[in-house]
């Protein structure tokens, strides 16, 4: 009995002496957090401002309702010069506008984004208009005579004083014009003839030749960096090149 008390002395002392030892260290620094608190924090966060429905960025509001086919309202008119409509539409753009807020009087003379667009198409002064000046170039004309003609000079009419004739020219050609100024050219030439002249062996007839040039400017107009600044023909003082 003895032996069995003593071992559960022993074993109730060491117990007592181990739950210390399995409590968790208060580490501190952090401080206790309400349930108060907690529902609080949701409310200290930043919302945006509700949005205006009133706001009309477009101003479609203002914007006159359009007309229907069955509207029995008379029609207003109102006569409007170009002038004037150019005139308001500056007045009212939100694009071309002077510094200082003042509204454009002269709009032709604002810069805007397009501008680079503009001077590289335009027909006159453009790059391109600059870089046509040496693309090969077609023409082709055409000319149609009928003549009924009663002549005093038997020899102007062939052996004949009543002359009847269809006379027609056909001329096409191609011409190019290179940076050094040079200019080449090839040409067909075709004229027919048909007329009652007893003097002919044939009343109808066809003719035909072909024709190359080349010219080349020697002083003014020739070389390449001539062209390239004033361009074919150009004037000195006014360049047109590319």
């Amino acid at each position: 009995m003895v032996g069995a008390r003593h071992r559960l002395i022993c074993l109730a002392t060491a117990a007592a002496m181990l739950l210390p030892g399995c409590r968790a260290p208060n580490l501190g620094g952090f401080p206790e957090v309400s349930s108060q608190a907690a529902i609080e924090v949701p409310a200290e966060i930043d919302l945006d401002e509700p949005i205006d429905e009133e706001f009309d960025p477009y101003m479609v509001a203002a914007t006159v309702e359009p007309q229907v086919v069955d509207d029995s309202a008379e029609p207003v008119y109102w006569d409007l010069s170009l002038e004037h409509a150019v005139q308001m539409a500056v007045d009212n753009s939100k694009v071309l506008r002077e510094l200082g807020g003042l509204v454009v009087r002269a709009p032709t003379t604002i810069r805007t984004t397009q501008d680079p667009a503009i001077t590289q198409t335009d027909p006159r002064f453009g790059v391109e208009a600059a870089l046509s000046q040496f693309d090969t170039i077609f023409d082709y004309n055409a000319l149609f005579e009928k003549n009924h003609r009663a002549l005093n000079n038997v020899f102007l009419g062939g052996g004949t004083r009543v002359l009847h004739q269809d006379a027609y020219v056909f001329q096409s050609q191609l011409s190019k014009r290179a940076a050094t100024g040079a200019e080449f050219t090839i040409r067909n030439n075709t004229d027919y003839d048909s007329n009652n002249a007893p003097g002919n062996k044939f009343y109808s007839s066809w003719n035909t030749n072909i024709e190359t040039a080349v010219r080349q400017p020697l002083l003014q107009g020739g070389g390449v960096d001539f062209n390239r600044i004033y361009g074919p023909g150009g004037i000195p003082g006014l360049p047109s090149g590319v």
